[in-house]
């Protein structure tokens, strides 16, 4: 394996490079989005609807039907050309948001019933109430469940290189296919998003035991 990796380490690195940027740019991009849309949702019975909607009709087709229909036919339908790479970050981005407002949803209407009524029967003030008490709370809260989805956004960008993404995924087909050692080279993936999965789990257990979680809710 190690000679696989010095022979084709300019090609992996390029196409974890193109990973790590899909898989960051879907994840930071869009964290103000997903609290905005809790918020208005608790507050919006219509937009709550609209949203619910959105989520049951995303969830409920595949990951990589979405991803195809996104690169050829709504762009053919919308007569405009996109990149296969900002396809693939819409496209997660979607998902992104939509398995996070659910997290952060319950977390808010949890966090609002137990304690900011309390609050506002104390004198604080809504403002106060939100900076000091409901913000700090939903990240304790919700940090470790939102963190262990983004372990399964990485898995998803694998799917970018169906619709022509060079990424790292699609990187050691091209390898695969001139050298034929899909052993080494599938087993160096596996190690890959490994390392990068475990990287995250072990940051949640750290959260976990800094905030001492709170499991009842």
């Amino acid at each position: 394996m190690l000679t696989l990796i010095l022979e084709n380490y300019q090609a992996i690195l390029s196409g974890f490079k193109i990973t790590l940027f899909i898989f960051f740019t879907t994840v930071i991009f869009w964290i103000l989005c997903w609290v905005l849309f809790a918020y208005i949702s608790i507050n919006n019975k219509r937009v709550k609807t609209i949203i619910d909607l959105v989520y049951i009709i995303f969830i409920s087709i595949p990951v990589i039907v979405l991803l195809f229909w996104f690169h050829y036919p709504l762009q053919i339908i919308l007569n405009i050309t996109i990149s296969p790479i900002i396809t693939t970050i819409v496209t997660l981005s979607i998902i992104n948001i939509l398995g996070i407002y659910k997290i952060i949803y319950k977390k808010i209407k949890y966090i609002k019933e137990k304690y900011s009524n309390f609050s506002s029967i104390i004198g604080i003030n809504t403002k106060n109430i939100r900076k000091k008490i409901e913000y700090p709370l939903l990240f304790r809260k919700s940090i470790d469940e939102v963190l262990s989805y983004q372990i399964n956004i990485l898995h998803m960008t694998l799917f970018a290189s169906l619709i022509s993404v060079n990424d790292i995924f699609r990187v050691a087909h091209q390898i695969n296919a001139s050298t034929y050692k899909s052993i080494e080279i599938y087993t160096l993936i596996g190690i890959i998003f490994l390392l990068i999965s475990l990287s995250i789990n072990l940051l949640i257990i750290y959260l976990k035991k800094k905030y001492n979680y709170d499991y009842s809710g």
